[in-house]
């Protein structure tokens, strides 16, 4: 479903991809994946995988799930960016991402069930490379990385 100028593409078994908003895009594609967009300028993806999914609302977020199964990104605010996905051989899903805040960017990949969560203006929480880990980024600016990744400062 669309609405505007937005665009939305699903395919795979029971995929669903809904964007609501000027120059939006939300793109599903695999079993069982979902990606939802309600604002402008924004974007959610669910791809690669099984039962992932994507939500962006407000304008200019990203949400990105993928890779890997059970993965779901939230962003919400202006100009988030939540990612949650498996760039690894390693067995990796079920990892949980949640950025709201202008400018916040939460991170949780390359595991299985790491959590970050991003909640305040321009604060960064990455959760990586490892199994478990939880970043929790509470506040303007502020950063937690958990994990063996890529520390808070460098982002995907």
């Amino acid at each position: 479903m669309k609405s505007g100028t937005a665009t939305a593409a699903s395919s795979g078994r029971h995929s669903l991809a809904i964007a609501v908003g000027k120059n939006s895009t939300a793109t599903a594609t695999g079993n069982h994946n979902s990606a939802l967009v309600l604002g402008n300028s924004s974007n959610a993806t669910a791809i690669n995988g099984n039962n992932n999914g994507a939500v962006a609302i407000g304008n200019h977020n990203t949400a990105y799930a993928g890779d890997g199964d059970n993965n779901i990104a939230f962003a919400h605010g202006r100009e988030t960016q939540a990612a949650a996905y498996c760039d690894t051989e390693q067995p990796c899903g079920d990892n949980i991402a949640t950025a709201s805040g202008y400018g916040a960017y939460a991170e949780a990949s390359n595991g299985v069930g790491n959590r970050a969560t991003a909640r305040d203006k321009g604060s960064v929480a990455v959760a990586s490379e490892g199994d478990n880990n939880t970043a929790d980024a509470r506040g303007a600016f502020s950063a937690a990385t958990a994990g063996g990744g890529r520390s808070a400062g460098q982002r995907r």
